[in-house]
């Protein structure tokens, strides 16, 4: 463990043994070697070549919304973006912006300064880079539609810039080099009344109060919805509403949602997705793949 141990030298807001649980919006997980709160880019590069040489495993861990945790924990380091990574900015209909800000600032920050073009994010528990990672998508935008730049940090604590042109987006997914960290972002906005914007986005926060079980405990859509279809019915049609495991329930509300009632394990969570993906195969020929991200399972 005493190369763990040299990460406080490197990001000085590191902690050792950390239960990620509290970090999640399950509320589930175990425990990670480290937590590290990187708070610019020179301590983010410096971080990356260090776990890259050493060979231990890391991951991004944003608000922590769409993941789930092993109980088991994450043998290796889990990173957070702070400080200069919770920046934006805007000039010219450019608006920039850190990966480590918040879906709520960002949207705050577009009320106040008349940007619209992100409103559809309304309502999503993430961050910035969490977004572009996993190309959010809401009232038929994408994220997608609207960057026009990332910077990202490879493993190497190389960093790059990547155009609209060289991104390749697909539903639910950005790729970019596995082990790359978004940094920065740059999205293209129009410049529109303030009043219409905040009474677009609260209008999707209302919609989704009554359609989505967003003031509970869970990790958001648990599957991609295939094509022509929707995953949430699906799951309806196959009577698996209120299916519950100990303390992980499939939501009464839309069925594409898994929530915690209070107490639920990685693992209980685990074996209802298994419940629900056998179901639809067998009943609809569907191979359901989960939006989710499996942190620390074999």
């Amino acid at each position: 463990m005493k190369k763990i141990h040299q990460l406080k030298y490197i990001c000085p807001n590191t902690r050792f043994n950390v239960t990620l649980a509290p970090y999640t919006t399950f509320k589930i997980g175990g425990k990670a070697w480290a937590l590290c709160e990187v708070m610019n880019l020179k301590e983010l590069k410096d971080l990356l070549i260090y776990l890259t040489q050493e060979q231990i495993p890391y991951f991004v861990l944003g608000k922590g919304s769409n993941v789930l945790v092993s109980d088991s924990g994450f043998k290796g380091v889990a990173i957070r973006l702070r400080g200069e990574f919770e920046k934006l900015d805007s000039k010219d209909g450019i608006l920039t912006a850190g990966a480590g800000v918040n879906i709520s600032y960002l949207l705050r920050y577009c009320i106040k300064n008349g940007l619209s073009g992100l409103e559809f994010l309304a309502g999503i528990p993430g961050t910035v880079g969490g977004a572009v990672f996993m190309n959010a998508g809401a009232f038929g935008g994408e994220v997608l539609d609207k960057v026009e730049k990332l910077m990202i940090v490879n493993p190497f604590g190389e960093v790059i810039l990547k155009e609209k042109k060289e991104l390749e987006f697909s539903y639910r997914r950005t790729r970019i080099d596995k082990g790359a960290v978004i940094v920065n972002v740059w999205f293209s906005m129009k410049l529109y009344n303030r009043k219409e914007i905040k009474k677009r986005i609260s209008f999707y926060i209302k919609l989704k109060k009554q359609s989505q079980p967003i003031n509970c405990l869970s990790a958001g859509c648990i599957f991609k919805n295939p094509k022509e279809d929707y995953a949430g019915a699906l799951i309806e049609k196959a009577g698996l509403k209120g299916r519950r495991i100990g303390d992980a329930e499939v939501s009464e509300l839309h069925a594409n949602f898994i929530i915690n009632k209070g107490n639920s394990s990685a693992s209980d969570v685990m074996r209802l997705i298994k419940i629900i993906k056998d179901k639809i195969k067998d009943k609809d020929g569907i191979e359901l793949e989960p939006e989710i991200q499996f942190i620390g399972f074999d």
